[in-house]
């Protein structure tokens, strides 16, 4: 994965999603994922959640100019989540609000888009809920 920071305005395409999205002041950060789509994190989100490749964690004084490689975080107590395929065309509303479509015509999705919960007590959170595409589910995701 990659990750620069961008000016407010910055026009970002998640063809996964057929999402358009636009780089504001608090969320200044592309990331570019696995199979190239684009999207926009906060500062925030990048220095808690991603690291530069070789572990080393990413902090504002340590920001690259440009383009540069990021991995996920992964914490040893990483919590478990849910994810059942989804049937046909659905919409999901995340937690904060955006609306995702999975398995939407016209753009590709392997064998199919997956519906992830966030873990609650050991049951899925339907309040917590994203779309993962099948295009990058299981580079993302280990079945347990």
């Amino acid at each position: 994965m990659l990750a620069e920071k961008v000016p407010e305005g910055t026009h970002l395409y998640n063809f996964v999603y057929d999402t358009t999205e636009f780089s504001t002041a608090e969320k200044c950060i592309r990331i570019v994922g696995t199979v190239e789509e684009e999207w926009p994190i906060t500062m925030e989100e990048l220095i808690t959640e991603f690291c530069f490749l070789d572990g080393t964690l990413i902090t504002e004084e340590n920001l690259p100019d440009g383009m540069f490689k990021v991995r996920a975080i992964i914490h040893p107590n990483e919590k478990t989540v849910f994810a059942e395929m989804a049937e046909g065309e659905v919409k999901v509303r995340t937690k904060s609000g955006d609306v995702l479509t999975a398995n939407r015509k016209g753009i590709p999705h392997a064998a199919g888009d997956f519906i992830v919960y966030a873990n609650s007590n050991g049951v899925p959170n339907e309040t917590d809920k994203w779309i993962v595409s099948g295009m990058v589910f299981n580079k993302l995701y280990k079945a347990i």
